[in-house]
């Protein structure tokens, strides 16, 4: 017996089967689909001399709830947090050091991953 709920891939997005909720649940079905979002452009950082300041375009129109920043370490890349504006302030830095960082837009799905950028943290003269 299938379940009320059947997930099929599809394309780029998800396709979710919802069974009507009505007396019988063999009555009819409905695809509701959902779009993996795009991935935040125009990702930009500064080095303040004590952060490090990330931007980027904001997605619209596409339920994005937030963005999820990652900056490399050691092998691979590490959530760093979670922010409802395209806008996010690293502070947990060490000077003379590079960092590498990219971003995700966070809906129903997760997006691709943004360009990465690379910030090199030197003492301001």
């Amino acid at each position: 017996m299938p379940s009320p709920h059947d997930v099929a891939e599809e394309g780029e997005g998800i396709v979710i089967k919802e069974r009507d909720r009505a007396d019988d649940l063999s009555k009819e079905t409905k695809d509701v689909e959902i779009v993996k979002p795009d991935a935040p452009s125009g990702l930009v950082g500064i080095f303040t001399g004590k952060t490090v300041v990330l931007t980027w375009g904001e997605v619209e129109g596409q339920g994005v709830e937030s963005y999820r920043v990652y900056r490399i370490e050691n092998d691979g890349y590490e959530k760093l947090g979670e922010t409802v504006v395209p806008a996010f302030i690293d502070e947990q830095i060490k000077m003379k050091a590079k960092y590498r960082y990219k971003i995700i837009s966070v809906g129903k799905t997760d997006s691709d991953f943004s360009n990465e950028i690379e910030i090199v943290t030197e003492e301001k003269q």
